[in-house]
């Protein structure tokens, strides 16, 4: 008997997919995973090459064997050991980029990284660009080896670029051969990271880009000088970072200018670099990090910028008297501002507000109280003396009324308001909501408690004072990572009845007269809480029983960890707004 055929299980239908639909799965993968797909069948082979967004930044196929090292010593040892497969593979790589960049047509997005540069590769270099600005690149990312003694000068083709939306360019150089007789029409945001020009290239640079929004300068050499003005009538964000000055005045006059941030990544005692912003009548957003300004310098950039609504000052430690008047200050952060001794703040439609410091400060708000969505207080010097508790507790009793209410310590004894200053005062915290506190465990030695993991009765029963009325209290340890939750129910108080009477001037009911049910969510779940359970159950003074209830929750990764990068731990972040600050985690202990 003769075997029936199946011949519709033996058709291809990988092979033969329309070619929209190849480039659609393709475009899910890395350049280099698409690039692969060419050894599935002949009908795969150039598919990749169709794809309108390509990323060799990071697809270089012998990373272990890339020699960028400084240090000529390194580079002999490692040319010695691997010299004849470095060469090999480098320029099976170039070859590589040669044939692809002859065969596409059209590209929408191209990241390109040569390392390992010398003089011998810039005409392949320049092949390349110009190929990428031939398909109509909208967004170029461009990065480049550095070599000792010679840098890479950009070909006047990429500034001639009609196509391009977005420009990055890394170590490279700028002169007057990098530009064509043209305008960039439609560029919108530009990128010098660790570029070679001079004042009067980015004269040019800022003539040329009529349409630019944004412009981010990082690390650059040879421009002493910043200054820009109405060549670039749209300019609306321009972020500097620098890391060595050579930078020594930046002066902006533009009304379009709407957000500038300043981050300085050296020694202050370096920093020399004179910051004008002041004829950016428009700015609403000011961000400084290691400036050396003070109290007048202050005053007078905030007199000339009525708008403003974001600022931003860290680690300037010629700030000591600071005052603030802006009837559109929205969101304040000060940050390790050593020298800062007072803040007078009236700013009526302040919304949040974010202190960190070594030392507790004296905040004066004129006007009604402060009525915040957010505030974080973060104090890493504990001296522990009445006096310093009582200054803290002053402090924070400035956000009583704040919504969500974040206070940083560097101990759990910083956090145990003794009982003589609890007497002395009334709860700070009594209409926050939402509290949360982090403290630096690991720096305790003469306390019992050497991890969050067995939180102290101590320690809950003084947070529970400073907010009485809370429906969550969130304790993270930053250094172990360890974060529990505690959720709180109340009961209704009856019908007339608005107060506990704990505090004859407060109108609250405590969690002393109303707390029912205490949840506690641990990720972890294997620590010991027998004497908390048996603390909140015999917490209410009229005797009533209240439920505590332990669950083991998901991971909780609390939200300034997540955030790290949001102030440049990691990376500055360009153009930082204020109001992520509520998310910001700086001080270093």
């Amino acid at each position: 008997m003769e075997k029936k055929i199946d011949l519709g299980m033996s058709y291809d239908r990988i092979t033969d997919l329309p070619e929209p639909l190849k480039h659609h799965i393709l475009s899910f993968l890395p350049t280099k995973y698409a690039v692969q797909t060419s050894i599935l069948s002949s009908s795969w082979r150039m598919v990749w090459a169709g794809l309108r967004t390509l990323d060799f930044s990071d697809t270089y196929p012998n990373k272990s064997l890339i020699v960028e090292e400084s240090s000529c010593y390194h580079r002999d040892i490692a040319l010695k050991t691997n010299g004849e497969t470095i060469v090999r593979m480098r320029e099976d790589f170039y070859n590589f980029l040669d044939r692809a960049f002859g065969l596409v047509m059209e590209l929408e997005e191209l990241k390109l990284y040569v390392p390992n540069f010398g003089p011998e590769l810039g005409y392949r270099v320049d092949h390349w660009l110009a190929c990428a600005v031939g398909c109509s690149v909208k967004y170029l990312k461009f990065k480049i080896a550095k070599w000792e003694g010679f840098r890479y000068i950009l070909p006047g083709c990429v500034l001639g670029a009609n196509s391009i939306v977005k420009l990055e360019l890394n170590n490279c150089e700028l002169n007057l051969s990098s530009f064509m007789c043209t305008q960039l029409p439609s560029l919108r945001e530009l990128w010098f990271d660790d570029v070679f020009l001079d004042e009067v290239v980015m004269k040019i640079i800022f003539g040329i880009c009529i349409n630019l929004e944004s412009f981010y300068l990082r690390n650059c050499r040879g421009l002493t000088r910043l200054e820009i003005s109405n060549l670039t009538p749209k300019l609306q964000m321009v972020d500097v970072v620098l890391q060595e000055v050579d930078l020594e005045v930046i002066k902006i006059s533009l009304p379009s200018l709407l957000d500038f941030s300043y981050w300085y990544d050296g020694c202050l005692s370096q920093q020399f670099c004179e910051i004008d912003v002041s004829g950016c009548k428009n700015l609403e957003s000011l961000y400084l990090n290691c400036v050396q300004l003070d109290d007048h310098d202050l005053s007078f950039y905030l007199e000339n910028l009525p708008v403003l609504k974001q600022l931003c000052l860290t680690n300037c430690p010629y700030l000591e008297y600071v005052e603030i008047s802006s009837e559109r200050l929205a969101h304040l952060a000060i940050d390790s501002c050593r020298g800062l001794v007072k803040v007078k703040i009236h700013t009526p439609n302040l919304k949040s507000f974010t202190y960190w410091g070594e030392n507790v400060i004296s905040l004066v708000s004129k006007g009604p109280a402060l009525k915040l969505e957010y505030a974080i207080v973060g104090v890493t010097g504990g001296f522990q003396t009445e006096k310093w508790y009582l200054g803290l507790v002053k402090l924070i009793a400035k956000f009583s009324h704040t919504e969500d209410f974040s206070l940083r310590l560097a101990t759990i004894q910083d956090a145990v308001i003794p009982e003589n200053v609890r007497l002395k005062s009334l709860p700070p915290l009594y209409g926050v909501k939402e509290m949360m506190v982090e403290i630096r465990v690991s720096a305790i030695h003469d306390y019992n408690f050497t991890r969050l993991k067995h939180t102290p009765v101590d320690l809950v029963k003084c947070l529970m004072w400073l907010a009485p009325c809370s429906e969550t209290l969130r304790i993270c340890n930053f250094d172990d990572g360890i974060e529990k939750l505690f959720k709180f129910t109340y009961e209704k108080p009856l019908k007339g009845k608005k107060k506990c009477g704990c505090w004859n001037s407060l109108a609250i009911n405590c969690w002393r007269h109303s707390l029912t049910n205490v949840s506690l969510e641990y990720e972890k779940g294997d620590e010991d809480d027998t004497q908390l359970a048996e603390f909140f159950r015999n917490a209410r003074i009229d005797g009533k029983m209240v439920d505590f209830v332990k669950t083991t929750g998901p991971e909780m990764k609390y939200r300034w960890i997540q955030s790290l990068k949001l102030l440049g731990l990691v990376e500055p972040k360009p153009a930082l707004s204020c109001e992520e600050l509520r998310l910001v985690h700086t001080v270093q202990f």
